[in-house]
């Protein structure tokens, strides 16, 4: 059975994205988008804005939130099989990234889209060229 996760494409006004390197068991020392499970008593939508604030001290209404695509995966090295729904929004004026989960991620960093280290799931390679291959209106 899947499991549904989300994560969050959060951009700033220089078109960088917001990724943070992994300390945790799966992905440990590659990067990955601010996201997580989705709890079942919430939407998907609530879901990615919940992890954001959770994992970033970000708030983002989740109405806020432009659903751009979803991967699946087959399972990780831990058997979890995953749909995972991508989200795109805007970094929100004077609000800043703070790492509220230092025992799960090292640091967020700002990158520009095409210039990212190794992600943790070849997928997110695939969703950031598709989003910007569709023109996806990001930054202003």
């Amino acid at each position: 059975m899947y499991k549904l996760g989300t994560a969050v494409i959060l951009f700033n006004k220089k078109a960088e994205v917001l990724i943070g390197k992994r300390l945790v068991k799966a992905g440990n020392g590659l990067y990955s988008f601010p996201g997580g499970k989705v709890e079942n008593d919430e939407s998907p939508e609530i879901g990615a804005a919940r992890e954001l604030f959770e994992e970033t001290n970000i708030i983002i209404d989740y109405k806020d939130l432009k659903k751009v695509t979803f991967t699946t995966s087959l399972g990780d090295e831990y058997g979890d099989k995953y749909v995972t729904l991508y989200y795109i929004a805007e970094l929100p004026e004077n609000q800043q990234v703070i790492n509220v989960e230092p025992n799960k991620c090292e640091g967020w960093e700002w990158h520009k889209v095409f210039n990212m280290p190794k992600m943790w799931d070849d997928g997110e390679d695939i969703v950031i060229s598709n989003v910007f291959s569709n023109n996806m209106p990001i930054g202003r």
